[in-house]
């Protein structure tokens, strides 16, 4: 992978990492830059050589600083501005990135193996999640090691699929949308079966979906092999919004929601993030909003 870029001070995650640049990492950044920066440079601190897209609007591309896109492009990382979007209501708006995101593969599908798309607001990398064992054979996504009965935002979520929650539904560990994976074929067919439970001028969100085709057997009517248990041996991705910070963290060693003897290879919900910034601190220059974490 053709990059320069600061290097972070952390020693990056390793789990027999297997990236190639058919490999692809994408996410978005819609009205804002926040962390874009730093999520492209802890991403190839990791040593990845996965090829990387982040998708911005006008809005986003005018809020970054000719440093924040130098350092994203010296990063190895294709910036592509997708211009004015379409308001439509509630968060149909974000939805367009996935329809875009859909299309890119696509197009790329001859040259594409695995995917994997994050979060852009709140995410930063410990190591190269492209690893051996991501065989990209079945979706990927986590539960937040949270149950469904303890979460009003995410019963709300999938009760606006018509999904009628009861009790026998309180202990599904909810799945978070903000760390998804899968082979180009998977991940397409994903969020296309998303897109067309979409209702304009109304909040329909991913996750809810997710939750929705799970708890209602949808994945399985569509014969879409998405992982159904607790992420118990997840090591991709630690959610931070119920498992917060734990004492003695910092950038490189923060655990899985699940194992605190085991590192995470992402690390989602950002802010909730302490003793990150010393080691992977802003490079000089202007580089507003450059990390979304605590410290």
């Amino acid at each position: 992978m053709n990059a320069s870029f600061p290097p972070c001070n952390f020693n990056p995650v390793r789990y027999n990492p297997s990236s190639t640049p058919e490999d692809l990492f994408i996410t978005y950044a819609f009205k804002k830059c926040n962390n874009l920066a730093s999520l492209a440079r802890t991403f190839r601190h990791t040593g990845t050589n996965a090829s990387a897209v982040f998708f911005v609007d006008n809005d986003a591309n005018n809020a970054m600083t000719d440093d924040t896109r130098n350092l994203i492009n010296n990063c190895g990382i294709s910036l592509i501005n997708l211009g004015n979007l379409p308001y439509i209501g509630g968060t149909n708006y974000y939805v367009s990135a996935f329809m875009y995101m859909i299309e890119l593969i696509r197009l790329n599908s001859h040259k594409i193996n695995r995917v994997i798309k994050s979060d852009g607001f709140d995410t930063f990398f410990q190591g190269d999640p492209f690893i051996e064992r991501f065989t990209g054979d079945t979706f990927l996504i986590f539960d937040e090691h949270w149950r469904l009965g303890d979460c009003h935002i995410n019963k709300g979520w999938v009760e606006r699929y018509g999904y009628k929650i009861t009790e026998k539904d309180y202990n599904f560990g909810f799945k978070c949308a903000g760390f998804t994976a899968g082979s180009a074929d998977i991940f397409t067919d994903v969020y296309n079966l998303f897109i067309s439970f979409i209702i304009p001028d109304d909040s329909y969100t991913d996750q809810g979906a997710f939750n929705y085709f799970m708890l209602s057997g949808i994945f399985d009517r569509y014969y879409i092999p998405a992982i159904e248990q607790k992420g118990m041996n997840n090591i991709y991705v630690r959610h931070m919004a119920r498992d917060k910070y734990r004492e003695y963290e910092i950038l490189g060693n923060y655990t899985t929601n699940y194992n605190s003897d085991l590192y995470a290879l992402v690390v989602h919900h950002s802010y909730h993030a302490s003793n990150v910034k010393k080691y992977c601190p802003q490079p000089p220059g202007n580089f507003p909003n450059y990390m979304n974490v605590n410290s």
